[in-house]
């Protein structure tokens, strides 16, 4: 019996990223992740990645329902490009959720 597996990022879309687009310094950002299976979720994070600085990662906490997950990012002090992507973990199996193949943001894959 296959699973199913639902999971929405839109970076473009204020209830999943905000503020959407470039965030002050020294601010917070909420990223929200949809992740709706048949599965037991055991965790979510998400990957930052900081240029000269590296990797940074965020445990994300259900929320409505469980369906979503949450965190917030405080913005370094100094402005830079800040990648993302998240990790879920589901069962035994990771799954990866990326920004789509244009890297312009919106949903992702």
């Amino acid at each position: 019996m296959a699973t199913m597996l639902n999971v929405i990022h839109d970076s473009q879309n204020e209830f999943y990223r905000s503020p959407v687009g470039a965030a002050p310094t020294e601010s917070n950002v909420i990223l929200r992740l949809r992740v709706d299976t048949d599965e037991k979720v055991t965790s979510v994070k998400v990957r930052l990645w900081q240029d000269r600085v590296g990797e940074s990662m965020y445990v994300m906490e259900p929320v409505l329902e469980g369906k979503y997950y949450e965190t917030s990012v405080k913005m370094p002090e100094l402005g830079t490009l800040l990648l993302y992507y998240f990790i879920i973990s589901v069962g035994v199996r990771e799954l990866f959720y990326c920004n789509n193949d244009d890297r312009l943001g919106g949903n992702g894959f």
